[in-house]
């Protein structure tokens, strides 16, 4: 339990220091300086869970905290599973433009990546997350996933690998 809040926490403070520079700010005071703000970038992301349960609380949370550090210059509106589409459509929506984000397992990605499992389980290759994490950081694990994402033309990015 300890070590997934950690990596969780970790998972969050990654995402928070990389949005530092997406403030949109002067870097100076002076207004003869300062150029007109710019304009705000909207994104549909979509959730794998029902409205208030434990993860999609998370992703609200997750959607707020992007917004405000971004002094809301990329509004995350969050949505619920099966919201807008399927969760098992969360690939091909996102593909054809209809989300613009995903916060999902891959596991959902089955219906057309017969290979997806492999990314959010222990399919006996793993004794534990850390291993899970080390393959995907190390042995070419990542590529590989995101190889997956290629087919639907998105960018993958893992946010956090637990044991249930």
């Amino acid at each position: 339990m300890k070590k997934r809040y950690l990596a969780g926490l970790l998972v969050l403070v990654l995402i928070m220091t990389s949005l530092v520079g997406c403030s949109g700010q002067a870097s100076t005071s002076d207004n003869a300086n300062q150029t007109a703000p710019e304009k705000q970038i909207v994104w549909k992301v979509q959730g794998y869970t029902p409205a208030g349960t434990l993860y999609d609380e998370y992703g609200k949370r997750l959607a707020d905290n992007i917004t405000t550090m971004s002094n809301g210059r990329l509004k995350i509106e969050w949505y619920p599973a099966d919201a807008i589409v399927p969760s098992v459509d969360g690939p091909q929506a996102v593909r054809d433009g209809v989300l613009d984000g995903l916060f999902d397992y891959s596991g959902l990605w089955s219906s057309v990546e017969y290979a997806a499992p492999l990314f959010c389980s222990s399919p006996g290759l793993f004794s534990d997350p850390t291993d899970m994490v080390a393959w995907l950081d190390y042995g070419g694990g990542r590529e590989l996933l995101q190889e997956m994402g290629d087919k639907f033309g998105v960018h993958i990015e893992p946010a956090g690998v637990h044991d249930m």
